[in-house]
């Protein structure tokens, strides 16, 4: 790998590796004026099945966290799917003040609120800051009378016979 191809590799996970410094404060691995130390095992909890985004990235972090040995107790991935998150959210509320239990969140903690699921993000604690993701919507041009999201959007859209279409997030 050249050097330009490493730095970029770097920066890339930047974000997840300052996150999971301060993810390290949080379980004390770093002293603090109140020094907290894990007494049992920490819960990070996933938004979605197994495979999904938050749980393939609390497995990361779990993995680096066990390797070094940062906190003296286990550390388990929980999945709560459901609700776009709002199942993990509630289950997290069940647990007031507890730091052996953190969530990988994400914007749904606010969209669904105004939806009218699930907690306010008042009332958890953000503790860090991952990373940001893009979704887009995507269809194969050359099976799709839509060229255009306002074509498909539109009131009476083109039928959508043959439309190959996916979500990435």
């Amino acid at each position: 790998m050249n050097s330009d191809a490493a730095a970029a590799s770097a920066l890339r996970f930047r974000p997840l590796i300052l996150g999971l410094g301060a993810l390290l404060a949080v379980t004390g691995a770093t002293a603090t004026a109140q020094e907290w130390k894990p007494d049992r095992p920490i819960e990070i909890v996933a938004t979605n099945a197994p495979g999904g985004g938050s749980d393939r990235i609390g497995r990361i972090l779990i993995k680096i966290i066990q390797e070094n040995r940062y906190v003296p107790t286990p550390i388990n991935l929980v999945n709560r799917p459901g609700g776009g998150g709002s199942v993990a959210y509630n289950y997290i509320n069940q647990h007031p003040g507890n730091a052996h239990f953190l969530v990988m969140g994400s914007r749904s903690l606010i969209t669904n609120n105004i939806a009218g699921h699930g907690p306010s993000y008042t009332e958890l604690t953000p503790v860090t800051y991952l990373f940001d993701e893009y979704i887009a919507v995507t269809v194969k041009p050359v099976t799709t009378p839509f060229e255009t999201i306002a074509v498909a959007a539109a009131p009476d859209p083109p039928p959508p016979e043959n439309v190959t279409a996916g979500a990435l997030a």
